[in-house]
């Protein structure tokens, strides 16, 4: 009770300095400062969260299958894992704005997903098109490498919680997949797509998907 008790202050500390600015990015800028370190608070905070701080829920053998996208996915990364709790406070915001731009160039659900194969090869599906590729996973570190024919290397996070799956990537790796995969890429979406997603310190963004 005292660990989430400092957790929920700590937070509202970040929340209450931000609102004061009436500055968006200044709140996650902040509750991403405090995760990665940069903070003056972060070595004591993160000593009290570090055990709601976990590098994977997901195994390799949970993979396999067909996935299909059903929003976008955030989470801030601090030291070699990532937060559940920034993304928690940050999806009602960031997460809605990638969904209308992700949308914008034809991702969105029923067009677009993954499909695992216990043999290591993978299949992108984007509107109708197939992409095929082989990936690799380690549990220790839930990274996920994904390599695509004619295509850029995919190489990110995979978690899993409650039978949904994200797929999470540095903010030029999800730039160049859109890139590589969308037939609307020649528009101002994905430049607003890009300075939304280097607006905040050490933010991941991908897709969540469910089978």
């Amino acid at each position: 009770m005292k660990k989430i008790t400092t957790l929920a202050a700590a937070l509202l500390l970040a929340v209450t300095a931000a609102s004061a600015q009436n500055n968006l990015s200044g709140l996650f800028g902040k509750v991403a400062g405090v995760l990665s370190g940069s903070d003056t608070t972060a070595t004591s905070i993160l000593n009290t969260i570090g055990g709601l701080i976990s590098k994977s829920t997901s195994s390799v053998d949970k993979i396999p299958g067909n996935w299909t996208f059903t929003g976008s996915a955030i989470a801030f990364k601090s030291e070699n894992a990532l937060s559940n709790v920034a993304s928690t406070v940050a999806e009602g915001t960031i997460e809605k704005k990638m969904d209308e731009y992700l949308a914008k160039v034809g991702v969105v659900a029923g067009k677009f997903g993954f499909n695992f194969k216990e043999d290591g090869t993978v299949v992108m599906n984007y509107g109708g098109k197939n992409f095929n590729g082989t990936w690799t996973y380690d549990e220790e570190t839930a990274k996920i490498n994904m390599k695509f024919a004619k295509l850029v290397k995919a190489n990110g996070y995979l978690t899993m919680q409650n039978g949904t799956m994200k797929l999470l990537f540095d903010a030029s790796t999800m730039l160049k997949i859109l890139k590589s995969v969308s037939a609307k890429s020649n528009n101002t979406t994905l430049a607003s797509l890009n300075t939304l997603l280097k607006s905040y310190n050490k933010m991941y963004a991908g897709f969540k998907l469910t089978k």
